[in-house]
Formats: structure tokens, C-alpha cells, sequence
């Protein structure tokens, strides 16, 4: 009757998916699509505008800075006289600021709340991006290539700050906002429990 039970479990539990526990990390687009149902801000059509801080809606940014610095920028491509290719979408739109070398840009003020995140960095010059808030990692930029960054925490995403070593010109492209897709995500160590209920099945069946 244990064996019963226990096979049974191990089915049954093979077939839930679940989000795994604290902030899991991607560099891949697709690998972060894979397993998260996010909307997308390309800031195509959005008005040119600068200020410290834009609320775009499901998020804003802020950018803050020790002394003089420069404010956050939705720009046209063409932004710096061309020097610099932010904008990875068809339209061209894409968020810009000038680094002075203690900015930090931080997304909050999540509306609907978010489990998922992902974000297009690029910069003028090599730079390592330093991330802080729902998770504390680094991740690299190659000059004027766009960088894909995306993180998941099961247990909600309310502030995430990047700071920027290189720059000076560092743009900000294709934000996705979301949540985690649980149905997509393996259970851990599921198929080894099945594995096992599936032997106990058969020691259940050759014992009657």
C-alpha cells in the first residue's frame, strides 16, 4: 500500500511544474522566452523626451548620479550623430543616457508585479554592467553590441539597478515585463522520481 501510494505521488507530482527558488539568470533570449510569458516595450512611438525619471507604464526608470550627469533620453535613431546604434527593433525608438561614471539606471514601480525580467544594454564602449536589487550579478557589453540580460525570481521583482562601467553612451532597448511560466519549467528531479514510482508499480504488480 506504501509502494501504491508512493508510485502514484511520483506520477502525479512528474506532471506539476513549479518556479524554482530564488533568481535564476539568462544571457539567451530564447532560453529566457522559454520559460516566461512577458510583454514588450520597444519604445517605438514613444515620444522624444529627457528627464531624471519616465514612468513608460508597466515601468519606470530612473536614472541618479553622484554630482553633474545626464537625463534619461528616448530618442530617434541617430542619437550622439549616429555614433552610437542603441535601437535593436524595426522602428528605432530606444532609451539613452550619458554615463558619467557614478550613474545608476534602476528599474521599479512594476504595474501588474513581476516575476520576470529582461532588458537590451548597449554601450559605446566595453563595459561590465553591474546589477543589483532582485538579484546581485554582473554581465559583460562588448561596444555597440546590444547585450541581452533577463532574470526570473519566483518570489516577485520590485526594484532592479544596473550600473554601468564603461559608457559613456549607454542605451536601453526591447524591455520585457512578465511573469514566470511555470507550466514550461521542468520539475527538479522529476524524472528521477518517476522513474522510482514507476519501479515500484512494477514490484507492486509482480507481487500480486
Amino acid at each position: 500500500m506504501v509502494l501504491r501510494s508512493f508510485g502514484v505521488v511520483a506520477l502525479v507530482t512528474f506532471g506539476l511544474g513549479h518556479a524554482p527558488a530564488g533568481a535564476v539568470t539568462f544571457s539567451d533570449l530564447s532560453d529566457f522566452l522559454a520559460v516566461t510569458d512577458t510583454s514588450l516595450e520597444t519604445f517605438d512611438g514613444t515620444a522624444p523626451q529627457q528627464d531624471p525619471s519616465i514612468d513608460f507604464g508597466p515601468f519606470t526608470i530612473t536614472e541618479t548620479f553622484n554630482g553633474p550627469g545626464e537625463d534619461i533620453t528616448v530618442f530617434q535613431q541617430g542619437f550622439n550623430g549616429g555614433l552610437v546604434d542603441f535601437a535593436i527593433n524595426s522602428e528605432d525608438e530606444a532609451v539613452a543616457y550619458l554615463d558619467n561614471g557614478t550613474s545608476v539606471v534602476t528599474f521599479d514601480d512594476f504595474d501588474p508585479s513581476i516575476t520576470a525580467f529582461g532588458v537590451f544594454f548597449s554601450a559605446s564602449a566595453a563595459s561590465t554592467v553591474t546589477v543589483t536589487g532582485a538579484v546581485s550579478t554582473s554581465f559583460a557589453v562588448i561596444a555597440n553590441t546590444p547585450t541581452f540580460f533577463g532574470v526570473t525570481e519566483a518570489s516577485g521583482i520590485t526594484s532592479l539597478s544596473f550600473d554601468v562601467s564603461g559608457g559613456p553612451f549607454v542605451g536601453i532597448d526591447d524591455v520585457r515585463t512578465g511573469s514566470i511560466d511555470t507550466a514550461a519549467i521542468p520539475l527538479p528531479g522529476a524524472f528521477g522520481l518517476l522513474l522510482l514510482g514507476l519501479g515500484a508499480f512494477g514490484v507492486l504488480r509482480r507481487a500480486s
